[in-house]
């Protein structure tokens, strides 16, 4: 299997794609966000296409995987202005001018914002999202949290849990979020030294949590037959961002976004979540 890789432009910005061709639509734009790239995407699409999971030749579909403004082999944005809602139009527009009509859209990360956004903006030709990073917060529950308070009352058991792991990443994982929501622009040391780089890229503030324990975990392991990272990948992931000079334009998407974390965000079309253990937040089903 080869990825035919392209660019895009939409304005005053430049995307890279890779698209994966299979037999038949809809087809899927996949997007990551920091600290992820397409090279993780790369390597997992090549590993989806070598394994036979007994499917029909029938249900297969293309894959489109867009890389964010600033992030990867995309260009970085000349003006500001390029938040999920606007990246949400342009996969839209991406979408339209590779002649495809009806398709899907999952995302994870910031991924995940834009595929919300393009739920709620809900337009002609997107079939439904899926997401590993859903908005589900109500937004009493959400003012509660984001002010420390205790869980409200009346939280059934997967609700309080929920509720529970979303305060602690609030208070002990997002710090680096933080810094680059109000100074992307001074992170001079990520794009003067591939070791301030590469420490930025690694640690999440959670120490032996999640989803640090799992890239430290990576560091030691040069091959796996089940799908876990490697060392190699890890690397990759990092040599991408400092031969791209992306560190800092990667950054300034948190600048740009000026919305809510989990809270739910009106999306009006369907919904796919997979719910993973070691994820931010495991949604409720409710």
């Amino acid at each position: 299997m080869e990825l035919n890789k392209t660019k895009g432009d939409h304005h005053d910005s430049t995307w890279n794609r890779a698209h994966r061709h299979k037999r038949n639509p809809p087809l899927c734009p996949k997007g990551e966000g920091h600290p992820r790239c397409f090279t993780v995407r790369r390597d997992r699409e090549r590993a989806r296409t070598q394994a036979d999971y007994g499917g029909k030749a029938e249900d297969a579909f293309h894959v489109i995987i867009p890389s964010m403004p600033g992030y990867g082999f995309s260009g970085k944005p000349t003006s500001t202005g390029w938040g999920v809602e606007r990246m949400a139009r342009a996969w839209n527009v991406l979408m339209k001018r590779l002649g495809y009509t009806r398709y899907v859209a999952l995302g994870g990360d910031w991924g995940a914002f834009v595929v919300d956004l393009m739920g709620v903006q809900a337009p002609a030709g997107l079939l439904a999202i899926y997401t590993n990073y859903p908005g589900t917060v109500p937004a009493d529950v959400d003012k509660a949290l984001l002010a420390g308070e205790p869980p409200p009352s009346g939280l059934s058991a997967e609700e309080r849990r929920a509720y529970e792991q979303l305060d602690r990443t609030l208070k002990q994982r997002v710090a680096y979020a933080r810094f680059m929501a109000s100074r992307p622009q001074t992170l001079y040391g990520i794009a003067d030294s591939p070791v301030g780089l590469a420490a930025w890229l690694l640690d999440h503030d959670d120490a032996g949590g999640q989803p640090a324990a799992a890239v430290a975990v990576a560091l030691n392991r040069t091959t796996s037959a089940t799908g876990e990272l490697t060392r190699d990948e890890i690397l990759d992931n990092i040599t991408l961002y400092w031969l791209t000079n992306t560190g800092v334009s990667a950054s300034r998407l948190y600048w740009e976004y000026k919305g809510g974390f989990w809270n739910a965000k009106g999306v009006s079309i369907p919904v796919a979540v997979s719910v993973f253990p070691s994820e931010a937040y495991q949604a409720p089903r409710s």
